[in-house]
């Protein structure tokens, strides 16, 4: 592999992170409701303890992966930019 690129190469668990995001808020609310309909009654609210649980737990899990994905955007800010092509930029003036 060509050394230049391994150095400026990305690095993939921000993508896993992600990835992982993604799984819980599409996943979340299908664990949700199949918790739901565990307990006496099929409808919300849930009347059972682990139902509550598992609700919380799913949303405390979404909202944790998103945090940590926006935090982790915030932090490298920089690098990102780095990624990101000159040209791309329609506002920047010409190099001259």
């Amino acid at each position: 592999m060509d050394r230049a690129y391994l150095e400026n190469r990305p690095p993939r668990w921000p993508w896993l992170l992600f990835g992982l995001m993604t799984l819980a808020t599409f996943g979340g609310p299908i664990v949700i409701y199949l918790a739901i309909r565990g307990g006496e009654s099929p409808v919300w609210p849930p009347d059972q303890f682990s139902e509550w649980v598992v609700f919380f737990a799913i949303v405390s899990l979404v909202l944790t992966l998103f945090l940590m994905c926006m935090g982790l955007a915030f932090v490298r800010r920089d690098d990102l930019n780095r990624l990101v092509s000159p040209r791309s930029h329609r506002s920047d003036p010409p190099n001259s």
